[in-house]
């Protein structure tokens, strides 16, 4: 009897080691972090601009304390009179209202009636007799009507919208001159009631960071986004913002002939430290890589930055 158990036993032991050996192990946990701070601090600290310019220092003297070793260069010839701006990418369609005309990529000119065009991949628009859809040359560049601005998705833009067909989808990509273009970043970047002295040095750091990190290879050079710099169009405009980016027109910092890289962020809690103690690899030329997913968000007061 008792070696019947003890058999029975051992039988029992054998099979759990065998299902232990085979069973599948659990899988790895996964934790996902979502949330923000108040900035990499890398660059110029915005509160701390805000401080500097209450204090009485002008734009210039911010920004020679955030980014020690630059010179104030100029912008670009061709940048200031074009730069394409990401809207949208890889939708099926898109409907721009306050239209014109467009034109196809020969150049040739096509009213629109009624103000407004939906356009897929196939660059179909009504431009033909009695409205006839006509499948058009791309890209398709879209011109507002006169004292308007072209509306998509909400947003209205300054200058000129080009519509391509890429991959099957269609791509939106704003064409406007850098100044424009800022005129919709610094009010997204800073809060627009700040000193003009800060959203100064905030609109020359932006512009410089738009001539040093344009996008290679693309058809279209800046993104809208964090990946460049958050770009609202003409809805975010305010008069102060707008100041400053015109009373540094071209304005933009260079280190050793070419654009620096001007990181910025919210808050620095009164206190920065040098490149070499955040990342051996991050100089004045650094690409945005080295610190990718630390770009800040637009800024309000008590707002934070990623």
């Amino acid at each position: 009897m008792r070696r019947t158990v003890a058999l029975a036993a051992l039988l029992l032991l054998s099979v759990g080691v065998a299902a232990a050996a085979t069973a599948p192990k659990p899988p790895a946990p996964v934790f996902v972090l979502a949330g923000g701070g108040w900035g990499h601090g890398v660059g110029m600290s915005q509160w701390g601009a805000y401080g500097q310019a209450k204090a009485g220092r002008d734009h210039r003297e911010i920004l020679s304390t955030y980014y020690r070793g630059t010179a104030m260069g100029a912008a670009p010839e061709t940048l200031l009179k074009r730069v394409r701006v990401l809207v949208a990418d890889g939708v099926a369609k898109v409907s721009v209202a306050n239209v014109a005309a467009v034109f196809d990529g020969d150049g040739k000119r096509y009213p629109i009636a009624g103000g407004t065009i939906t356009a897929s991949s196939d660059l179909e628009l009504p431009v033909g007799k009695d409205g006839k859809p006509v499948k058009l040359t791309g890209p398709v560049t879209i011109r507002a009507a006169k004292s308007a601005f072209l509306s998509y998705g909400g947003k209205e833009f300054r200058g000129d919208l080009r519509v391509d067909a890429v991959g099957g989808r269609v791509q939106l990509v704003n064409v406007v001159g850098l100044e424009a273009y800022l005129l919709g970043v610094v009010p997204g970047e800073m809060p627009k009631d700040w000193p003009l002295a800060a959203l100064e040095a905030q609109a020359v750091a932006a512009r410089t960071y738009a001539v040093g990190n344009i996008v290679r290879g693309r058809p279209f050079d800046l993104y809208s986004d964090w990946r460049s710099q958050v770009y609202y169009g003409v809805d975010s405009e305010a008069p102060g913002p707008t100041r400053a980016v015109r009373e540094t027109r071209g304005q933009i910092l260079t280190y050793d002939g070419a654009p620096a890289q001007t990181f910025y962020f919210s808050s620095s809690g009164g206190r920065t430290s040098a490149r070499s103690t955040r990342s051996a690899s991050i100089s004045p030329t650094s690409s945005p890589s080295t610190i990718r997913g630390t770009r800040p968000r637009p800024t309000t007061p008590g707002r934070r930055s990623s």
